[in-house]
């Protein structure tokens, strides 16, 4: 799987949990790229939402350097019951 720099950027502002207008002011792209790179990942990880796509990258096996380790996924879901 190919993941270009700017893809793995909002990948990486994704999993901190932002929306794309906090993406693209952090990034300084429109709302509008950064929905077409996250439509992008969608495609890449074979996904079709944000959560789905956050969770397979969290969980779904993905190769280094994609995979949250364990300080990741207990700060993100800390204090939270499923």
């Amino acid at each position: 799987m190919e993941i270009t720099t700017r893809q793995r950027e909002v990948l990486s502002e994704l999993l901190q949990g932002k929306s794309n207008k906090q993406i693209a002011l952090s990034m300084g792209l429109s709302c509008a790229s950064v929905s077409l790179l996250c439509v992008q990942l969608f495609r890449l990880f074979d996904v079709q939402s944000r959560l789905e796509l956050v969770l397979k990258v969290l969980f779904g096996g993905m190769p280094s350097p994609y995979r949250a380790d364990d300080m990741v996924v207990e700060y993100l879901f800390r204090g939270r019951v499923f």
